[in-house]
């Protein structure tokens, strides 16, 4: 992992990854605690050694039977949720926004409950270019085992 070979500390990665317990869209940002079952976590804590770790955790939604998670995970987004993701990832790009995602790290609980408002607010979001907006949506909800990391400078 990235942050091991650079001698980073866990407290400074932040690890984005998908959520069952929160509605498709919804942010929430953690540090530390147990991975809840989800492999990518359990993964990322092993090769830090360490869960204090920040989690940018992104709603996916749960399915109504328990039984069908394993299913849900991997199976395509719909269309309603999709649009609802894409809306979500062009805010997390947005200049303002994405430069301010250090403070994810280095914020109070205040100033990271700001930056989650100011990301959830749809307003003002400036197009994308066309070649941009052609670039699918993962096809899969997740990659078993897998989440994404960013170490924070």
């Amino acid at each position: 992992m990235l942050a091991t070979r650079n001698a980073c500390s866990p407290a400074r990665v932040v690890i984005a990854h998908d959520d069952l317990d929160l509605q498709c869209g919804r942010l929430k940002i953690k540090q530390g605690g147990s991975s809840g079952g989800h492999k990518g976590i359990d993964s990322c804590t092993a090769c830090l050694r360490s869960a204090d770790f920040h989690r940018l955790r992104i709603g996916i939604g749960r399915p109504a039977r328990k039984e069908d998670v394993p299913d849900f995970v991997l199976e395509p987004f719909t269309s309603a949720e999709r649009t609802t993701l894409v809306a979500l990832f062009e805010r997390l790009a947005r200049p303002d926004l994405s430069a301010r995602l250090p403070e994810l790290c280095t914020g109070s609980d205040a100033v990271r409950s700001q930056l989650l408002a100011d990301v959830a607010a749809p307003a003002a979001t400036p197009a994308l270019a066309p070649s941009a907006k052609a670039r699918p949506l993962a096809a899969m909800r997740s990659t078993p085992g897998v989440a994404a990391a960013a170490a924070v400078a």
